[in-house]
């Protein structure tokens, strides 16, 4: 199976660039408070990309890699990707799934009549 990875994000982190007024009044009910430095109970929120990884992971499995900075690239990374995509159909037979229970059956009946059914 092939996979299709896509980096979406940036490699320089920065800060969230939202304040707590920008978010509203009733954020998470109350609860959390952003300070100075914009951080969620002591997480920063940044949205960094693994690239190399992602990378390895497409490698491996015979897919690709897309690095995408915005919705408009992610929007035609997937536009693009059927195109890519090779369907592949492999006949199995499963006929055999069905005989081993049918023969298992039969044998357990036959067993069963010659000891219900014993002449001498």
């Amino acid at each position: 199976m092939r996979v299709y990875t896509i980096g979406f994000g940036t490699d320089e982190p920065i800060g969230l660039s939202c304040t707590a007024e920008q978010l509203g009044p009733d954020t998470f009910a109350g609860f959390v408070e952003l300070n100075e430095a914009n951080d969620y109970l002591g997480f920063r929120q940044f949205l960094l990309i693994d690239q190399p990884n992602l990378e390895a992971i497409a490698e491996m499995t015979g897919g690709a890699f897309f690095r995408a900075t915005d919705a408009q690239e992610v929007s035609d990374v997937f536009s693009e990707l059927p195109g890519q995509v090779e369907l592949q159909t492999e006949e199995t037979e499963r006929t055999v799934l069905f005989v081993i229970p049918a023969v298992a059956a039969l044998m357990l009946a036959l067993a069963l009549s010659l000891i219900w059914n014993r002449y001498p």
